[in-house]
């Protein structure tokens, strides 16, 4: 069950029904963290785009909008964020591990040709 903590408030209104489901069903928790841009610098950027791609502005309030939490974050803030359930970040780094994929390297298969005389 997929837990992101942005601030925002039907997350917030949410967050305690999906956490009974998942334990009531024995569904593993997963903290994750939707991004849209590198760090809080970015922020203002980023909104700005978000209405030039919505033909909005930045002054309307009705207009579809992130928080400063849509950042990357370290694991040092993912784990601040989620320190009153740690098993959310034990399982999204389970999941992490199991996705890890090391292709085996192969020298190019490329077909032969011959010119002709």
């Amino acid at each position: 069950m997929e837990l992101l903590r942005h601030g925002v408030a039907s997350q917030r209104d949410t967050e305690e029904a999906f956490i009974d489901l998942a334990y009531k069903n024995n569904i593993p928790l997963v903290a994750t963290n939707e991004v849209f841009f590198p760090d809080e610098t970015m922020f203002e950027a980023h909104d700005a785009l978000m209405c030039i791609s919505d033909q909005r502005y930045v002054d309307e309030q009705d207009r579809k909008k992130v928080t400063l939490e849509h950042r990357f974050k370290s694991v040092q803030e993912m784990n601040e964020v989620f320190s009153d359930i740690p098993e959310a970040i034990d399982n999204t780094i389970l999941i992490a591990l199991r996705c890890s994929f090391f292709p085996t390297p192969k020298k190019p298969m490329l077909p032969s040709f011959q010119t002709q005389s």
